[in-house]
């Protein structure tokens, strides 16, 4: 019983996580070119780190001691390359297809998996993921544009994407994800503050607001993407992380009248029934390395 209401209380945190992760690149997408995008950046991991100092005060030894600091920052790293290919994606293309682009992180575990540990992928995971990229042509358009640049920067925020998960589930064996989100939020802060402080101008007040718009929403999606999580495992959660496309795309509406082509909700169906199978596949997986290692351990 108290699993069950784990699981409900989680996936309404998720729910409220995606919203606010599809609202914060709505507030990129409203800021269009007045602002470069590494002052978005920056507003987005100084607002994440504002709000997890009251934490620090009551618990900064616990927090700043970690082990593995290399890994930590080479996380932290590729997880600001993945935030800022989105960020700018989003500002040349639907909302919904960059948020799209960047969910593509789970095709891309398995290969970087496989890039890592050479472990050979198997075939039904192999399929899930071609499902899942041939939903991402259809939603591109399968024409000469498909291979424009911010199509490609998009994608790349997914590998980059992927990357930092699997870096993240070797980190959280000796790291808690407090601590993870901490240094994500302190090292993307120093970074995008070098880059951002010469290119920050005399801004509009809507401007600026629309700044703290992706700074907090940003924020509030990490709190309530933590707290979920705390409550319910990943695998049942992960189904939910595609409600932020459907949030993008109704904010491209809302505000811009945008629909998705016939074509392109093809696409975007293939890509999350990839993305799916692909979790599914790959936890069955989990299961069967798991099993043959006890049996081993017994003999």
């Amino acid at each position: 019983m108290e699993k069950s209401r784990h699981l409900i209380l989680g996936s309404y945190l998720m729910i409220f996580s995606m919203l606010c992760f599809a609202a914060s690149g709505l507030f990129i997408k409203l800021i269009g070119d007045e602002a470069a995008t590494s002052v978005s950046l920056f507003f987005r991991f100084f607002f994440n780190l504002i709000f997890l100092i009251p934490i620090l005060i009551k618990d900064h030894v616990r927090v700043v001691k970690i082990h593995s600091f290399s890994i930590v920052m080479v996380r932290s790293i590729i997880g600001l390359m993945a935030l800022a290919c989105m960020f700018y994606a989003i500002r040349y293309m639907p909302l919904a297809n960059a948020i799209l682009l960047n969910n593509t992180a789970t095709l891309f575990i398995p290969l970087v998996v496989w890039a890592m540990t050479k472990i050979k992928t198997p075939t039904r995971i192999i399929l899930s993921i071609c499902i899942g990229f041939l939903g991402v042509i259809f939603v591109l358009g399968p024409n000469k544009e498909i291979f424009n640049a911010f199509s490609m920067i998009g994608l790349a925020s997914g590998i980059f994407g992927a990357i930092a998960l699997v870096l993240t589930r070797d980190l959280s064996k000796v790291s808690t994800p407090l601590q993870i989100i901490f240094y994500y939020a302190l090292v993307g802060t120093v970074v995008t503050f070098i880059f951002s402080v010469f290119q920050l101008e005399r801004y509009s007040p809507r401007t600026w607001l629309y700044l703290c718009g992706v700074g907090t929403f940003g924020a509030f999606y990490q709190i309530f993407l933590t707290y979920a999580l705390k409550l319910a495992k990943v695998r049942y959660l992960s189904a939910l992380t595609f409600l932020s496309f459907l949030f993008g795309a109704f904010f491209d509406w809302l505000v811009w009248r945008d629909i998705p082509t016939l074509l392109a909700w093809i696409g975007m169906f293939l890509v999350i029934a990839g993305s799916f199978l692909t979790i599914y596949f790959g936890a069955k997986e989990d299961q069967k390395m798991h099993k043959q290692l006890a049996e081993h351990e017994k003999k």
